[in-house]
């Protein structure tokens, strides 16, 4: 009953009449469509809201606090009039403005014009900061919250209209920052600095065509200012573990070099209890593991910005993660029968590993900007070592666990070497009164991975040359693409066309039995691809407050390098992960039409078809054994409408949200292992935030989120969780303090089912979400120094297909 009241809440739609009205008209009564609309208080003129007429020159401004207030009206080539006073005490009133039209010599005349504070655009929206008199005093977190579409949940996760995988740029470069070194730069930045944040939702050809979550750029304000200025952080976390992390942050700018760095120490331990019942042919295994890793990580950047004049600038960015886990994990399976309720037998495994990353990014950059020309190459290196080592004990008891049957034991090492080289350039100018966009990009990969086992003898280590491998992969990836936007009268378009050639080798030595013996063997594939990803965006604007965009993309979603690698890794004797080599690329085609109204109801319609769907399923080996295998689904589709509302009322700001989505897995992997599943579901959720006084501020954050399909073969159960936080502005709000408790109701679980190939397994997952996280920002220096230039390197997208998978 809880949790239907809780989705009810979250849920429900936000419905606030227009309590200030009127109509905008010039002298000759005619109605002025697109004027601005601003309603001041009498006593001080201070902005309380902001409105855009509509095309019959009619405006609304939802509630205000009852008082004495002006209507300040303005529209191009109009002289701007204000309203005289008028009280507000919560019925609706209605106050109409006439504006009388400018006359006398044009020349001198200056016409001063306010930006809405929503702008549809073809390939984006924009949304205005400086027009959101709201928005003062907020940070870049608290301006994406109310940001039309966006999403970002109590651990600052960004997604757009319900799609995760956003990348975030500034001044239209990728930040190479990700998790909570992205955060807090963001939570740096405050209103004053930031000009608009633009939502890419379906990124242009001009943008790498991997990943399908979309983009936000965040344009800052330009300053020529010079001085230093930096930040001080540290993040202590407790739940049934304390987690900690501390960050500085140094930039000093000059009139012909710009020198910045961050370095931050993450210190935390992380609990993951996982309990699996599976029932396949004629036995029993119900296994519980509770596993607690302790990560020490330290993650810096530094770079340097030469300004050789001012329209070339060339610069050098060194960053990289040294990271040392160490993993305890206790299991224990009870093996039966399935016509009995007796335990047959117990398997103990309580592993013990430790993993070694060390990965480094180098990047060299070149920029030219004139008039409206713009150039920029990278040319990049990275680097991952990965070096882990896992002791994987099996110990067999009796049903009583008095008797020791028997034991497996393993020890099994993994090392990993990845090198990434990519070059990329691109160019953009004003071309047939509309942007022109060209480039290119080349990208080589070497993947060198061993899988090295030992079994344990009589104390003593042996070389297991059937279970032991070396994979080599190689990938090489070139892309070209064109794009080209334009408005013409009240519409906008964009199209574009990007090209990428993709060619990999993979080759996978060993041992394997044959006979009585061994044999060895050399495995090899080659796979080559042309693939073209079209695009495009059309925008009917005529009706500032209702604007419409239909837009359409293609995209594709690469393997990650671990996934692709054959090796099997091991929780227990009759379970663990293993690779695909034969995994191939996902791709995705995107249709969408999305709606703002009167820039604070953001609705979208999408339709998308995945061809060849990448997904982890739970599948059975050699009888009884059950891996975690990833897997190419035939097709998936999914329809999805998505609703998010932002309210605001003084002080307080409510951002709410609510997607329904339908997803229909469909793959056939032989007789009796097909997948023919869909489901309908919903997820929504509720961000009230109320400011105090003296730089104080409260928020909730609750969702919601009904059963669904996980991992392609999954029936996830629905739950809820409920999250409160509270924060303070100290010293002119160059300090802020943050108490959050997550997870309040301690709701935050997973449960699934799930029947495939003769095996019906159910899941039950704990994470420790429970927890109260306390943070101290300071920012010194200068407020008024430009920004370091955040750009992304030219191999993030290969980058992270060497971090993720594997899991």
């Amino acid at each position: 009953m809880k949790q239907l009241l809780l989705a009810a809440l979250l849920c429900a739609a936000f419905s606030v009449n227009a309590q200030i009205q009127g109509v905008i008209k010039d002298a000759a009564d005619n109605p002025l469509a697109a004027a601005t609309v601003i309603l001041l208080k009498a006593t001080d003129s201070a902005v309380i809201k902001t409105a855009v007429t509509q095309s019959n020159g009619s405006y609304s401004i939802e509630a205000a606090p009852p008082g004495r207030y002006l209507i300040r009206a303005s529209s191009s080539g109009f002289r701007e009039a204000v309203s005289a006073p008028f009280d507000f005490s919560g019925a609706i009133v209605s106050v109409p403005v006439v504006l009388d039209r400018k006359s006398g010599n044009l020349s001198q005349v200056v016409i001063r014009t306010t930006k809405p504070v929503i702008e549809v655009k073809a390939d984006k929206m924009i949304f205005n900061v400086e027009a959101n008199s709201s928005a003062t005093g907020m940070d870049g977190i608290e301006l994406l919250r109310i940001s039309p579409g966006v999403l970002v949940d109590h651990e600052d996760n960004i997604s757009i209209t319900g799609k995760s995988g956003v990348q975030v740029f500034i001044d239209g470069k990728p930040s190479p920052l990700s998790g909570r070194d992205l955060s807090n730069y963001l939570r740096s930045l405050r209103a004053n600095a930031i000009e608009a944040i633009e939502i890419i939702n379906n990124p242009s050809a001009k943008y790498d065509a991997a990943g399908t979550g979309g983009i936000i750029n965040i344009r800052l304000k330009k300053s020529s200012s010079f001085g230093t200025n930096g930040s001080v952080s540290s993040n202590y976390q407790q739940g049934k573990w304390a987690r900690f992390n501390n960050g500085i942050a140094l930039n000093n700018r000059n009139r012909l070099v710009n020198v910045f760095g961050n370095y931050n120490y993450n210190n935390a331990r992380n609990e993951f209890d996982l309990d699996v019942y599976r029932h396949v042919l004629d036995s029993v295994f119900d296994g519980y593991t509770a596993s607690v890793t302790h990560n020490r990580s330290h993650n810096y950047k530094a770079g340097v910005d030469r300004f050789l004049n001012k329209h070339n600038t060339i610069g050098v960015l060194v960053s990289g993660i040294i990271s040392n886990d160490r993993n305890a994990t206790d299991g224990i399976t009870y093996i039966g029968g399935d016509n009995s309720s007796s335990i047959d037998r117990i398997l103990v495994s309580d592993n013990r590993s430790t993993a070694v990353r060390n990965t480094l990014n180098a990047n060299i950059n070149y920029q030219y900007n004139k008039s409206g020309t713009t150039l920029n190459m990278d040319a990049d290196y990275g680097s991952f070592r990965l070096r882990n080592e896992q002791y994987q004990p099996n110990e067999f008891y009796d049903g009583t666990r008095t008797n020791l049957l028997g034991s497996r034991n393993y020890t099994m090492v993994t090392p990993s070497d990845i090198d990434i080289w990519s070059f990329k350039a691109d160019y953009e100018r004003d071309w047939l009164k509309g942007r022109l966009a060209v480039g290119m990009k080349s990208a080589f990969i070497n993947s060198d991975n061993s899988f090295i086992s030992y079994n344990h003898t009589s104390a003593k280590l042996e070389y297991d040359s059937v279970l032991s491998n070396h994979f080599l992969y190689r990938e090489n990836i070139n892309a070209v693409y064109a794009s080209f936007n334009k408005s013409v009268s009240h519409v906008q378009f964009m199209i574009g066309l990007r090209a990428e050639q993709t060619i990999t080798k993979g080759t996978s030595t060993g041992h394997k039995k044959n006979g009585s013996g061994f044999a060895e063997y050399n495995e090899q594939f080659t796979r080559r691809w042309l693939n073209l990803f079209p695009s495009g965006n059309i925008t009917f604007a005529k009706n500032p407050l209702n604007q419409w965009t239909l837009s359409y993309s293609r995209r594709i979603n690469r393997p990650s390098y671990q996934d692709l690698n054959p090796f099997e890794k091991r929780a227990s004797e009759y379970g663990g992960f293993k690779g695909n080599p034969a995994l191939k690329p996902e791709f995705a085609n995107t249709f969408s039409l999305v709606n703002v109204y009167k820039t604070r109801l953001v609705t979208s319609l999408s339709f998308t078809i995945i061809d060849n769907v990448i997904v982890s399923i739970s599948d059975t080996l050699n009888g009884t054994k059950s891996f975690y295998a990833p897997k190419n689904l035939a097709r998936q589709r999914n329809v999805s409408l998505n609703s998010n509302y932002t309210f605001t009322k003084g002080k307080f700001t409510l951002t709410t949200g609510a997607t329904g989505f339908y997803t229909h897995n469909r793959a056939d992997f032989g007789p009796g292992r097909e997948v023919d599943l869909e489901v309908v579901a919903l997820t929504c959720f509720a961000q009230p935030n109320l400011k105090f006084g003296k730089g104080w501020s409260a928020n909730l954050h609750g969702m919601f989120e009904s059963p669904k399909l996980f991992r392609g073969t999954m029936k996830q159960r629905s739950f809820y969780m409920m999250n409160m936080g509270v924060q303070k502005m100290f010293f002119n709000d160059r300090a802020t303090a943050r108490v959050n408790f997550n997870d309040v109701f301690r709701t935050a679980e997973f449960f699934g089912t799930s029947d495939f190939a003769g095996q019906y397994l159910t899941a039950y997952a704990w994470w420790d979400p429970r927890r109260v996280v306390a943070s101290f920002t300071y920012r010194f220096g200068s407020s008024q120094v430009k920004s370091t230039r955040q750009r992304k390197t030219g191999i993030d997208d290969e980058a992270g297909r060497a971090t993720t998978g594997g899991n």
